[in-house]
């Protein structure tokens, strides 16, 4: 029969993990105190928290719970990163952290309900952040809009050289016609009296 205090643990675990459907398990094999902290500190800016947690009392709660399908990912010494809705980010800066020491490594976890292997949530880790793939989505959008405005506007263009060319070209035929017909009256003036 478990003790009380086992029994309360337990309770506080299922608290825990119910409602969460992003997290991961972490190797945490060789992490001092100092590198654990930092990695706390890590996790707690981007909105995300670590706990190491006893495995045989999580595996009764996740039994409880119904949550037999990441199990298999309480194996060895092992951390929890309870990521809530920023995920993605937290996998990246849980990689870049691991990726400067020895013994940690992704078992596995869960992303959105689903559960991921080590290397899926490697892969989702690379994704790159939401704000670079937004401005990556509008530089393709934008880039073939301003060859389109330039190669839609490029015959406009011409054809306004074009009328610009003939209002020059009639200004000088007016201009030309003008100074004809003020010398023919000029003639035309200087002859009349000799007649």
């Amino acid at each position: 029969m478990p003790s009380k205090e086992k029994e309360e643990k337990v309770k506080l675990l299922k608290k825990m993990f119910e409602g969460e459907d992003s997290l991961f398990f972490i190797n945490f094999t060789g992490l001092g105190v100092s590198e654990s902290s930092e990695l706390r500190r890590i996790l707690d800016d981007h909105g995300a928290r670590m706990r190491v947690l006893k495995k045989t009392l999580t595996r009764i709660a996740l039994k409880d719970l119904g949550r037999e399908e990441i199990l298999p990912f309480l194996e060895g010494p092992i951390a929890v990163i309870f990521s809530g809705d920023r995920a993605q980010e937290v996998a990246r800066v849980t990689r870049n952290f691991m990726r400067e020491r020895k013994g940690l490594f992704f078992r596995g976890g869960l992303f959105r309900g689903n559960v991921l292997s080590a290397a899926q949530i490697e892969s989702l880790a690379l994704i790159p952040p939401r704000e670079t793939l937004v401005s990556q989505a509008v530089g393709a959008i934008r880039s073939p809009l301003f060859g389109m405005v330039f190669v839609s506007s490029a015959p406009l263009k011409r054809m306004l050289s074009v009328l610009n060319g003939v209002i020059e070209s009639k200004g000088s035929i007016t201009e030309n016609s003008s100074e004809k017909e003020t010398n023919e009256e000029e003639t035309s003036q200087l002859e009349e009296p000799g007649d």
